[in-house]
């Protein structure tokens, strides 16, 4: 998903430099890529953070990429980078070799050679003189293309002025082509190279240069090379086209082979529970009871995402928007209502919600594919218009203790389809949507499983159901309830679910999450069906599994029972990928959403995601490339009283607004989710809470928000709330932030 580049006006007018005159009265038009608090729009695999406002790199990993948009043919860029002693870094602004040169000239062996030290177009063009300041100053870098014609400069010289189209410098051209570049390439992404050393780089800005503009353009002598340095570099050139043209051998032969291998195009088996919470699953909380030994198999062939979230939703059922998101890829505020609802104030803008979304869903990108559809799952709070274009549809709510009347039902679906499949020697590809209706209540489980987890179908609301050590225990973050109202009176998962209703005291929590487990084990039992099935027709290997769940759930944690809070156990989604490619035994954060699975499948079949989507492949990450697809991540529940809750999370900082009951309930939440995962209040550390649980938070873990010492990090996160705010075109505002 591509965004504009945020608007970056600056008034400060710097001196004239060189003769290049016309960027001073361009200041204004310049635009930001890094305003100091968010690399959103950056691409990396975890190894580059902010600190203190600066971009820095923490571990090897590779580049930090600018995805959001690609470079203009004619530009100006702008930055500022410093280095340690005898570091090395570069930023590539065109595609192939196009590279600015970052560098400690003093003590780094490729300063000894002006063609590839500090701001040279490195091993194409060396600059005039070595004007870099002493490590640890910050350097003021400057690229300026316009045509044929390219200008580095440094501290305010221009130290590279040339037209690679003059013959007189077809050497230089020669050598980047030798190199494996192009001068004539466009349309690269700016990247920042990681090279092993510390870098730091900051106030990274472009702008377009339109095609009337004078740049200046006058030629500046390039820096002499000693014969002994042009001789150890014409050695070097040689080492690298010899390896180059090694790689491309080894490269044609291993594409040759793949594409003996890949004849066959991948299935997709996306599997959905109904109501999980992540921390249900031993893969994600090691104390849980819970037994499921298909998951664990497939996390185990594959990999786990330790943050994979859904947006949110403005709905009660908060499965609605959760599963539009799913389907059509767009975020929170961009899709349909349901049925005659009017709960999305932006549904019927056609500018944010395209009227024809449908034709963009996930079955219709896949029918179109070549591909044959098929789904099954519960019935309703879905994304109606998308579902009937599964080629096959079996849709039914089945909540029951029984085969015919929960779980089961759904795997016989899929089961009969593959069966129908072998029966007709059917080779196509296929799309297999495997949704539950379970563990979402009324969690009627089977009657074993019941017994193993100590857990009744409880109907008697004036009782309590009975005690059994069988049960888990209560969750870690267990409250016997929460320490303000949610803000959704008369809601239904907290008021009405049959079995727990009102109540929160020990045996029934403990009861309701013995039903929970027994119908998630229940779950687990049909994937394993469906699995022995796939590898007798010879299909598991060439399937993508990807298992999920629309949102998580509470139960007890925090002293809430449903889903439509912002806590991590609820605003998180449980997540495994298996499939070709996918190393084994693996995890990574991901940041994702819930709605990047259908760029994510696009990409893994080889076909382009639909012009609707928003949300973003996580396949890098799938294949151990990347460990995290954007910095920063939103939520919002306002089902309920307007303007409801919100919440941004970026690294271990999460912060959470709550603005309902017309304002007679305004708090702020921050968390150092590193020192405080559980998201503990002062209420878990009441002495009768933690008997109850067996465990006491150390003092440090509570709500943060109204310590002075996180003044400025909740500050900075209330600013990077309303960012995204605006952003993702959230119709409402808190009550502490601007009404626009």
């Amino acid at each position: 998903m591509s965004r504009p580049f945020r608007l970056f006006l600056s008034f400060v007018l710097l001196p004239l430099l060189g003769g290049f005159a016309p960027a001073v009265a361009q200041e204004s038009s310049f635009q930001t890529l890094f305003d100091g608090t968010s690399l959103d729009g950056w691409q990396h695999s975890g190894n580059w953070v902010i600190q203190d406002g600066v971009i820095t790199r923490t571990g090897k990993g590779g580049s930090l990429t600018y995805k959001a948009a690609k470079v203009p043919d004619d530009f100006e860029l702008r930055f500022q980078w410093k280095v340690a002693a005898g570091s090395n870094s570069g930023v590539y602004y065109r595609p192939g070799q196009y590279e600015y040169q970052i560098l400690d000239n003093s003590k780094h062996k490729d300063g000894k050679n002006p063609r590839t030290s500090a701001a040279s177009l490195y091993f194409c063009m060396q600059p005039s003189a070595d004007e870099t300041r002493p490590v640890g100053q910050w350097n003021d870098a400057r690229i300026v293309c316009k045509g044929s014609v390219v200008q580095h400069w440094l501290n305010g010289t221009k130290v590279i002025d040339f037209d690679y189209s003059d013959p007189k410098w077809a050497f230089n051209v020669d050598m980047l082509k030798q190199r494996g570049g192009n001068l004539a390439s466009r349309g690269g992404n700016l990247s920042l190279q990681d090279h092993g050393d510390p870098v730091w780089y900051r106030n990274i800005r472009i702008r377009s240069i339109p095609a009337d503009e004078d740049i200046g353009h006058s030629e500046v002598t390039p820096e002499t090379i000693a014969p002994a340095v042009l001789k150890a570099e014409a050695e070097k050139l040689a080492g690298i086209v010899a390896r180059r043209t090694a790689a491309q051998k080894k490269a044609a032969a291993t594409k040759k082979e793949s594409v003996k291998r890949s004849e066959k195009r991948p299935n997709i088996l996306f599997i959905l529970a109904d109501d999980q919470s992540p921390f249900d699953l031993q893969i994600y909380n090691k104390q849980s009871k819970l037994e499921t030994p298909n998951l664990d198999r497939l996390a185990a062939e594959g990999i786990v995402l330790d943050a994979a979230h859904h947006m949110g939703s403005w709905s009660g059922a908060v499965c609605t928007p959760s599963r539009h998101m799913i389907m059509s890829g767009r975020s929170v505020w961009h899709l349909p209502n349901r049925g005659r609802s009017k709960q999305n104030p932006n549904a019927d803008n056609p500018k944010l919600v395209p009227t024809d979304l449908p034709d963009h869903t996930m079955a219709a990108v896949f029918n179109r594919a070549g591909y044959d559809t098929m789904r099954t799952c519960k019935r309703g709070n879905s994304y109606d218009a998308a579902n009937q274009l599964f080629t096959i549809v079996h849709e039914a709510t089945k909540r029951g203790g029984t085969h015919e009347t929960g779980s089961a039902w759904h795997a016989d679906r899929v089961l009969d389809y593959l069966g129908q499949r072998e029966a007709t020697k059917d080779t196509d590809p296929f799309l297999i949507y495997f949704g539950f209706s379970h563990p979402h209540d009324t969690r009627d489980g089977r009657s074993d499983l019941n017994a193993k987890y100590g857990a009744v179908n409880h109907t008697d609301k004036d009782s309590l159901p009975p005690a059994n050590p069988k049960q888990p225990q209560l969750p870690i973050n267990y409250l016997p309830e929460h320490p303000f109202h949610h803000g959704h009176p008369g809601l239904r998962d907290e008021e009405k679910v049959s079995g727990v209703w009102k109540r929160r005291d020990e045996r029934t929590i403990r009861n309701e999450l013995g039903r929970e487990f027994a119908c998630s084990e229940n779950i687990d039992q049909q994937i394993g069906r469906v699995l022995e099935k796939l590898e007798q027709l010879g299909e598991l290997d060439n399937t993508y599994i990807f298992y999920t769940a629309d949102h998580g759930m509470a139960i007890g944690r925090h002293g809430l029972q449903g889903k439509q809070n912002l806590y991590e156990h609820t605003w998180r989604v449980p997540f495994i990928a298996k499939g070709p490619g996918i190393p084994k035994g693996t995890r990574a954060p991901g940041n994702i959403y819930l709605m990047d699975v259908l760029a994510t499948i696009c990409d893994l079949i080889g076909v382009d995601a639909p012009k609707t989507n928003e949300g973003t492949s996580f396949a890098p990450v799938l294949f151990g490339k990347q460990q995290v697809i954007r910095e920063t991540l939103f939520g919002v529940y306002c089902g309920g009283t307007k303007p409801g809750m919100r919440c941004v999370k970026q690294g271990d900082w999460k912060l959470i607004k709550y603005d309902v009951l017309d304002g007679k309930v305004r708090e702020t939440q921050l968390f150092n989710l590193a020192e405080n995962p559980h998201e503990f209040l002062t209420q878990h550390h009441d002495a009768s809470v933690s008997a109850l649980v067996g465990t006491t938070p150390a003092p440090e873990q509570v709500n943060l928000a109204d310590d002075p010492k996180y003044k400025a990090q909740r500050s900075r996160l209330e600013k990077l709330l309303l960012k995204e705010m605006r952003r993702l075109d959230d119709p409402y505002r808190l009550w502490d932030q601007p009404q626009q």
